[in-house]
């Protein structure tokens, strides 16, 4: 082959090289044009709200709560109430779930003095509780906590305890209970011990106290009238050999002794 024809191919092959590189580039560009006009149009749609978005979540990607784990220091709270309360809050999965909400739905269940809840991922929820601690028995409806606080007894005896008793017309529980109190520091120095407190509809109080011993303070001066009672105790037991049964001390002076049985102090708060 001449030199002539040669260097003819060659002339040839890069025209044509250089076509079909002229084509790719025009249908790169032409591609990349409609790519921009798509995204354009879409995204005109959507924010004319022509295009709804949706996230569809499967049921297995849910987070749910598969286990329930309760700790604490318990005995009168019923485990089973506690799960299937937050079984039922957390129907709705892990994220869902509205911890404070849960909180204040346990906080109301019998018992349940003060509870923490947090989530533990992927599946567990964790309960930790402290329970009531009942010091005084509140009539036949409940007990009292270390803060004169009520709460229902929801059906659980403590009668082995021998707790005191309050029955009383009045229903700031926590002021009478901070009464109860004063007056029980009031009877310690002397051994006696308050078995139960009566407040009647006019506020008078009567003890009842665990010797048998029943006392009548009426309504004003409370604790100077115990404290003077406390303070003669010894002497006027022994003068009477303990045949003491019932003391009136709504006197400024003195007091009305009475011996032999009579009423109890409840049957009488009944009566008035």
């Amino acid at each position: 082959m001449s030199p002539v024809t040669r260097r003819s191919g060659e002339k040839r092959n890069r025209s044509r090289g250089a076509i079909k590189d002229s084509s790719h580039l025009f249908s790169y560009r032409v591609l990349i044009v409609v790519l921009l006009l798509m995204l354009s149009a879409g995204l005109y749609l959507f924010q004319n709200g022509s295009i709804g978005v949706e996230t569809v979540i499967s049921e297995q990607h849910l987070a749910q709560v598969k286990k329930v784990a309760v700790y604490g220091d318990i005995e009168h709270i019923k485990v089973e109430q506690i799960e299937q309360l937050v079984r039922e809050t957390a129907e709705d999965g892990m994220l869902a779930l509205d911890l404070i909400n849960l909180r204040d739905l346990l906080q109301k269940l019998p018992w349940v003095y003060r509870v923490k809840v947090r989530k533990v991922w992927p599946e567990t929820i964790e309960v930790w509780l402290r329970e009531q601690s009942a010091t005084v028995m509140w009539g036949d409806a409940g007990y009292l906590n270390l803060n004169g606080e009520f709460f229902v007894d929801d059906g659980v005896s403590l009668d082995h305890l021998r707790l005191p008793a309050i029955s009383s017309q009045l229903r700031d529980t926590e002021e009478v209970y901070h009464q109860f109190l004063q007056l029980s520091s009031l009877l310690d120095e002397s051994g006696q011990k308050i078995q139960e407190m009566v407040i009647d509809q006019r506020g008078s109080i009567y003890i009842h106290l665990e010797s048998g011993l029943e006392l009548n303070l009426g309504r004003r001066a409370v604790e100077q009238r115990l404290a003077r009672w406390s303070s003669q105790y010894p002497v006027i037991m022994s003068r009477l050999n303990g045949g003491v049964r019932m003391v009136d001390l709504r006197y400024e002076q003195g007091m009305a002794i009475q011996s032999g049985s009579r009423a109890s102090i409840k049957q009488k708060g009944e009566k008035l």
